[in-house]
């Protein structure tokens, strides 16, 4: 189970503690091809929920503010229907989404995010490539499209970065993909 979550870029230490425990305490709500599995809180009181979309093997999480719903979604799939359902389930204001890296399965859905939530896009300035260059995956022999998205800001490795009044420390961690970045909370 770790290793899937590494893979997905993990978010904290305490969010893979948590994670272990509750992914074998809670049940998994599958829906056509996605799997939710909320966990209650981290550690800080943040809200943290996470979908998983079984085709790719990949996580979309969602970190909300307990108080005031405001939002940042990570790493959003390609299944719209399920994050939107997730969205408004949890009556979140989504204001960001942060990319660990640009792959695909990683930023499907961002440009459309942004679009329907007006919500800012960040992610390394390594992934500026993959995630603005038209027909990008295409050149490498991939059958996939996606709409670009540009960032509006940028992230870099930092030992403090503050989402929704909860500190975490960036990690550049390229080797899977140029760019890639973990979120670690300290608390």
């Amino acid at each position: 189970q770790s290793l899937m979550l590494l893979k997905a870029s993990v978010l904290s230490a305490s969010l893979l503690a948590t994670s272990r425990r509750n992914l074998f305490k809670n049940n998994f709500a599958y829906t056509r091809k996605m799997a939710s599995a909320a966990v209650t809180s981290l550690e800080s009181g943040l809200i943290f929920r996470q979908l998983f979309e079984k085709e790719s093997s990949t996580y979309t999480y969602l970190l909300a503010d307990p108080d005031t719903r405001e939002a940042v979604l990570v790493d959003p799939g390609d299944d719209a229907n399920d994050l939107a359902a997730l969205v408004e389930r949890e009556r979140a204001t989504v204001k960001a989404i942060y990319a660990t890296h640009g792959h695909i399965d990683h930023v499907w859905d961002a440009a459309r995010i942004q679009r329907e939530h007006k919500c800012r896009v960040g992610y390394h300035p390594d992934g500026v490539p993959m995630l603005t260059t038209p027909n990008f995956f295409k050149e490498f022999g991939f059958n996939w499209e996606i709409e670009t998205v540009a960032a509006d800001f940028l992230i870099e490795e930092t030992d403090s970065l503050t989402v929704e009044g909860v500190d975490f420390q960036v990690l550049h961690v390229p080797g899977h993909c140029p760019g890639s970045l973990c979120f670690f909370e300290r608390k």
